[in-house]
């Protein structure tokens, strides 16, 4: 009697010798054929693991919530007219809380608003609509001004709004490369603002971030501070690249959240801070100043030669938001201060953070690229004569 690894390889030695005879056309349609039942394999298996956790990447933004009542509560959004953002308020306002949709164009917002308060089942919450160009810090400031005029609370601070890989340099208002002034300038001097605020309520800071960080390591991070340092700016026009400064930008995030809980937040001030990567949402308006073309064709080979990849980022409006909701769902014990989340766990946890997001000791604090991230971006703001507390 031939043993199993016999009959295995006598086995598949005839397969091999079948396949041989086949003719070219043959052996192409039975390997492309093998490949789509790999993948579709994987696919299976994915749903089916992915879906035995609490929350995973098919989590709705409802469910993510976890049936919280959130009356009495205030969110600040920013950037949710479209997309994810505005996903986002939907289901807050659903859940009974009072929103605040801070946008750019307030037109737009009010038909989001409208739309939102059309579709949705009767609530006691509010949403109200405030104007913010975050590429403006002059509009920040207004913003900042008109909202704490009235004293009132927030209890969330979601900063969500952002830019993506603008094909050629563009500045600010006030003169800043646009990509890094809208995604993390201008969301840090909002935060700074109203700290004072958020402190007396005990609020949540949860700003939008990306994988797209793993495009930034840790020698152009610390390239851009060193030149941003010496000339007091922000990324050079020299340095730019579309996808590059999008990646500094959203590293940016990261760093900014993770230095805002070391500096502010305590059992003390009961302040909270994180960053998270929603996914890449099918949709969104956030790809709208993408080339297409020839450049999609690696990205189209990329995606198709990575069926995790795409199983794990790839997700539907509804279930974009659904990152963002848990960060504000966890009880404190469970949602770490200063970590960066994606599909509601700890990326940093997890070992996903990579390149310049990588958390790293210092012989000297003043040295991390926290700090003087944290130091420069202070300086940017300043020297175009803007205080830093109202």
């Amino acid at each position: 009697m031939s043993t199993l690894f016999e009959q295995l390889t006598k086995r598949a030695t005839t397969q091999w010798l079948r396949f041989a005879e086949l003719s070219v056309g043959q052996k192409i349609a039975v390997g492309v054929g093998s490949i789509f039942a790999s993948v579709a394999s994987y696919v299976v298996y994915y749903r089916i693991s992915d879906k035995m956790r609490l929350f995973n990447s098919y989590t709705t933004s409802k469910d993510a919530l976890a049936n919280m009542d959130l009356t009495d509560k205030t969110a600040i959004v920013t950037g949710c007219n479209t997309g994810i953002g505005k996903q986002t308020i939907k289901t807050l306002y659903e859940a009974g809380c009072n929103v605040i949709m801070a946008c750019r164009n307030t037109t737009a917002a009010e038909s989001a608003r409208s739309d939102i308060m059309d579709t949705t089942p009767a609530s006691t919450a509010t949403i109200e609509v405030f104007a913010l160009d975050l590429s403006s810090l002059q509009s920040v400031r207004d913003f900042a001004v008109a909202y704490t005029s009235k004293e009132r609370p927030v209890d969330y601070l979601i900063n969500n709004a952002g830019i993506m890989a603008l094909p050629e340099f563009k500045t600010s208002t006030d003169g800043y490369e646009l990509q890094f002034a809208v995604n993390h300038i201008g969301h840090f001097y909002l935060t700074k603002l109203l700290l004072p605020v958020l402190i007396k309520n005990k609020a949540r800071v949860i700003t939008l971030s990306s994988s797209a960080h793993r495009r930034t390591s840790f020698k152009a991070m610390d390239r851009m501070l060193t030149k941003g340092t010496e000339q007091n700016d922000g990324p050079l026009r020299e340095d730019y690249g579309d996808w590059a400064n999008y990646g500094i930008s959203k590293t940016a995030n990261i760093l900014f959240a993770r230095e805002l809980d070391r500096r502010y937040c305590s059992s003390e001030t009961g302040l909270t801070a994180c960053s998270l990567h929603p996914g890449a949402i099918m949709g969104s308006d956030l790809g709208r100043n993408l080339k297409m073309g020839l450049a999609a064709v690696p990205v189209m080979l990329f995606l198709f030669g990575n069926p995790k990849f795409v199983m794990h980022n790839m997700k539907s409006m509804d279930q974009g938001a659904a990152t963002t909701l848990p960060c504000l769902s966890m009880r404190k014990n469970e949602l770490k201060g200063g970590h960066w989340f994606e599909t509601s766990r700890s990326g940093r946890d997890a070992k996903r953070l990579s390149g310049a997001a990588v958390p790293r000791t210092y012989a000297d604090g003043t040295d991390s690229l926290e700090v003087r991230l944290w130091n420069l971006t202070e300086t940017l703001i300043t020297q175009k004569g803007f205080e830093l507390e109202l």
